[in-house]
């Protein structure tokens, strides 16, 4: 028998609305990073779900929320439900109970919020989180300097490193998180963009080619990349544009360095 060639497949879905990313890793098991669907109590709505099952897959690798933004979590408990998830990587270095206080957060403003979706919101990441805990899914967290996969001493042909985010951004999410609440009350909600500040993003090494993966990190999150990496530590063959190609995601100088060598 001839054997397989390996190959890294990344399909991306709904990029301008909401977001998935599928990895067919080279040793042919899968992997998610975000998930999104327009209703998150019917999985038919949820293209990464319905395309998953018809490839045939019954287990991921792992399961990446970059940040949590509703268009980026929504239908995740679907995928946790329904699929083996070997380990869920946390965002932005968060631990199980910063997942507790982000609960408490989306409930409270489900609660105080005049938007027609906020409910569902704190549905779903309440159903995600619980779904996690209950299946007991091993659990690591993204934080820039990482690399996520493999595991340390673990033989591979892909490595995935965590670029962001930086320390500092984690520090500053999980201080405005605390500052949301005064004792066990809600007091004020972090702004919408905020939970930005720790999308993760990745790098994809596979032989000799480089790919990133952008997630939702805006422009003081990337000049944070460039200040802690040499230029040509991220030249890249091909880019995921962060933040669904909008303007709070561009850093004027990134460009340029991605594209070192004429790569």
């Amino acid at each position: 028998m001839a054997k397989r060639r390996a190959e890294l497949h990344i399909r991306v879905f709904g990029a301008s609305s909401g977001e998935s990313i599928i990895l067919q890793l080279p040793d042919g098991t899968w992997a998610v990073i975000d998930c999104f669907a327009t209703s998150p109590d019917d999985p038919q709505t949820n293209p990464a779900y319905v395309f998953l099952k018809s490839a045939g897959v019954h287990s991921l690798e792992f399961l990446c929320l970059t940040h949590p933004h509703a268009d980026h979590f929504m239908g995740m408990s679907h995928l946790v439900g329904d699929f083996q998830i070997k380990t869920f990587w946390a965002f932005g270095g968060l631990d199980p109970p910063d997942f507790a206080l982000l609960k408490t957060f989306f409930k409270v403003d489900a609660q105080t919020s005049q938007l027609p979706d906020s409910r569902a919101k704190e549905r779903e990441i309440s159903r995600l989180f619980d779904a996690i805990l209950h299946n007991n899914i091993s659990q690591q967290s993204v934080a820039a300097k990482t690399l996520i996969y493999p595991s340390i001493g673990a033989q591979s042909n892909i490595k995935i490193w965590a670029i962001a985010p930086s320390g500092r951004h984690i520090r500053q999410y999980k201080s405005a998180l605390l500052r949301s609440f005064k004792g066990s009350a809600f007091k004020s909600a972090l702004p919408q963009s905020d939970h930005n500040l720790i999308s993760s993003a990745f790098l994809i090494e596979f032989g000799q080619t480089r790919i990133i993966l952008g997630g939702d990190v805006e422009k003081d999150g990337w000049q944070a990349v460039l200040d802690d990496k040499p230029v040509q530590s991220v030249a890249s063959h091909a880019v995921k544009v962060p933040h669904h190609g909008s303007k709070t995601g561009y850093c004027t100088s990134l460009w340029d360095c991605l594209a070192v060598g004429g790569k």
